[in-house]
């Protein structure tokens, strides 16, 4: 009797087993129209897949942020530049002081 329900118990695992099959979860919505890469139509959004928006966006907004953060620091002025120190001159007899 054990080896029927261990049987039987094991046809069930296998079961629950196939429904958990691997599935794309970035892939393009089978349901709309189909999406391609940024680099295949870098001047339309619109035909970008989903998550190479958020990247663009991600990249923009974080240049933007970063070019108004120098602009407030003042992050274009030049440092001041300082001479370079004088050589040592060679007294007429060839040798330093």
């Amino acid at each position: 009797m054990a080896l029927i329900a261990l049987t039987r118990r094991g046809y069930r695992m296998s079961q629950l087993r196939s429904n958990w099959a691997f599935h794309r979860g970035f892939a393009a919505d089978h349901n709309g129209s189909a999406k391609g890469n940024i680099w295949e139509a870098p001047g339309s959004p619109s035909k970008w897949k989903e998550e190479h928006f958020v990247f663009a966006s991600l990249g923009g907004w974080g240049t933007l942020f970063f070019a108004g953060y120098k602009a407030a620091i003042g992050g274009g002025k030049k440092k001041e530049d300082f001479p370079a120190p004088a050589k040592p001159q060679k007294a007429k007899d060839g040798s330093l002081p």
